[in-house]
């Protein structure tokens, strides 16, 4: 049986089968709220698509009744029972959000199962509350909407009850035309209609705005240059990694603070969560610039904490909570008790061997936090899937030592969100999953499931081919950025033995992809081509690597056939951004491509 996340409890007895009639009926009982009327439909539309047929909805009784949703009060807020027997299809919980569980489990298990059901009885609760996911769509991807919809769909079926979209410049605020005006930004009516969505499938929509650095693209313009920390930077060419490295906001100057509150005023009426994420990440320049004397005086830390401090009791006087990212106050622990009570401090850290000293220190502060790990899929082509893995699994251990409110899900777009979207989906289970459930559950075991489950790829092995592909290149992404923003002097020539194997193991590995296509449901295997363009666009980088060695040390190199390849490789890349994406930043990605490929054309 292969439900995911996992449940607590299960019982099986396949020796024994309810089989789902076409001219049965789905009944809603009297105890049940009208507001999962929608829960149904989604099980009326995965029924039509995997049985060819569905059943029909009712509400009281019906004497063809198959499937019956039903309140139970003794069952906690998140839990759900699911029974198959003689009788038919049995759903339970005590809340909307309960029977909405209930109804994603029966989904997979018509899509296991088809029409004939084992005879099951299944008990289950999340051990995390909140369990979250972040978006970045702001640097380089801004997704579709019709796509945002799907992933929010995605969300949903793996029970995920938490959605943030991290936002630098990438909403039309009124005022921000300036920022905005070369971009292709979110609206407030795309915004009201996500939120919508959202509440309709039992995820709530946070807020998230950068209101302290990472303001790059704000801090640049005419109108709002006089806010920023290090003036003297506005000027500079644009960088990925600078845009990452700089722009916090002079909190000194009380615009700073007013700016921030007039964008917050515009942006929280659109959502109906009481909660907003004020980031508050990052801020390498603060004390450095415009407010080095005050910093001088009082120190960084204290300076820190008395803006992010001001932000938090502006929204607390709102009834709303903030939320921020906890890398910098984590280093001045105590500072956590001069915040309002009420916000909620985002322990992060991505690296497959994460410590606990971040979330540990919050919890020996007394203050609430969320655990938050990544899908490791900034700076590649291909997530790290296993890099993921093992972070997610060490974040949800932790989140539950130290009894965080929450985990919370990363999915950021460093050097402008490079992979395809889609390629977070097995990172976002692994987070759904493991923040449900954290059962002994191996990274084979996982990957098998999310195949046979999400993929359709009955062998089960799709997604472990998968995860291969990120561990192969040597000459990378962010090596090509650092090159091109002077960031990196030359290309190591030492490794180009190592450059040349990844070409022949990436080419392996796309043949595997193509084996393995058939294996899976039709109407499955496009999602592979992003996978196969990923892996062309890696073993152009390798040969690019090589190219500039070489070129390095023969300054007649040339390659005019390896330029004309990025070139047409570039083309399928675009075409394949456009179906999910937005314009927003490709054209910057394109920017560091067709450097490198006019830099190779170079005698």
């Amino acid at each position: 049986m292969n439900i995911l996340p996992k449940p607590q409890k299960v019982q099986v007895n396949d020796t024994k089968q309810y089989v789902l009639s076409y001219d049965s009926q789905i009944v809603i009982d009297q105890t049940c709220d009208r507001a999962v009327y929608p829960y149904v439909q989604m099980l009326q539309a995965s029924m039509k698509e995997t049985l060819g047929y569905t059943l029909a909805i009712t509400r009281g009784s019906s004497k063809f009744t198959a499937v019956t949703l039903q309140m139970n009060a003794e069952l906690k807020a998140q839990q759900y029972t699911l029974t198959i027997d003689e009788k038919g299809v049995l759903l339970q919980a005590s809340t909307n959000e309960g029977i909405l569980y209930a109804i994603q489990t029966l989904r997979q298990l018509i899509k296991e199962y088809g029409a004939a059901l084992p005879f099951v009885a299944i008990d289950d609760w999340p051990e995390i509350d909140v369990r979250g996911y972040y978006l970045d769509v702001t640097r380089g991807r801004i997704p579709q909407l019709s796509y945002l919809k799907q992933y929010i769909d995605k969300l949903a079926m793996y029970k995920i009850n938490q959605l943030h979209l991290y936002m630098e410049h990438s909403f039309l605020f009124e005022g921000l035309s300036e920022v905005w005006r070369d971009d292709t930004p979110l609206t407030a009516n795309d915004i009201l209609e996500i939120d919508d969505y959202c509440a309709a499938r039992n995820i709530e929509l946070v807020p998230s705005i950068a209101t302290f650095g990472h303001l790059y693209k704000v801090l640049r313009t005419q109108k709002f240059r006089h806010l920023c920390e290090m003036p003297d930077l506005v000027d500079d060419a644009f960088g990925f990694v600078d845009r990452m490295e700089h722009h916090t906001l002079d909190i000194t100057n009380e615009a700073s603070f007013e700016f921030v509150t007039s964008l917050m005023a515009q942006f929280i009426p659109l959502f109906r969560s009481k909660k907003f994420n004020i980031c508050g990440d990052e801020t390498f320049d603060l004390g450095k610039g415009r407010s080095k004397s005050v910093a001088d005086e009082i120190g960084e830390q204290e300076l820190y904490v008395q803006f992010l401090a001001k932000i938090c009791t502006y929204l607390v006087e709102q009834q709303i909570t903030p939320l921020f990212w906890g890398d910098i106050i984590v280093n001045a622990p105590e500072n956590l008790g001069r915040l309002p009570q009420e916000a909620i401090c985002l322990s992060w850290g991505y690296a497959a061997d994460q410590d606990d000293h971040s979330v540990k220190t919050v919890a020996n502060a007394g203050a609430k936090q969320y655990c938050c790990p990544g899908v490791s899929g900034w700076d590649q082509l291909v997530n790290q899937f296993e890099v993921s893995f093992e972070n997610i699994q060490r974040m949800c251990q932790y989140a539950k030592t130290y009894q965080a409110q929450g985990l919370l899900n990363t999915d950021w777009g460093d050097c402008g969100h490079l992979n395809h979207p889609d390629m977070s989906i097995p990172g976002m289970i692994y987070g759904a999953a493991l923040s449900w459930n954290q059962a002994t559950t191996s990274f084979a075991e996982m990957n098998e499931k999310i195949s046979q489950l999400e993929f359709e790829n009955v062998s089960g092995e799709v997604v472990a081919i998968l995860a291969e592909i990120p561990t192969k290149w040597v000459f990378k992404w962010r090596d090509l950025v650092n090159l091109k923003e002077d960031r990196l002097e030359a290309v190591d020539e030492n490794q180009i033995d190592a450059i040349q194997a990844a070409i022949v193991a990436l080419t392996d590995l796309s043949k595997k992809i193509i084996q393995v296509t058939p294996k899976l449901d039709s109407t499955q295997r496009h999602r592979l081509l992003p996978y196969l363009i990923a892996i062309d666009g890696m073993k152009l980088l390798q040969e690019l690597g090589i190219t500039l060695i070489l070129q390095q040390k023969e300054s007649q190199f040339s390659n005019q056939g390896l330029s004309e390849r990025i070139e047409e490789w570039f083309m399928a890349y675009k075409n394949s951004w456009r179906e999910v994406s937005q314009e927003s930043e490709l054209y910057r990605i394109q920017e560091v491509f067709f450097w490198a490929s006019d830099k190779i054309k170079e005698k």
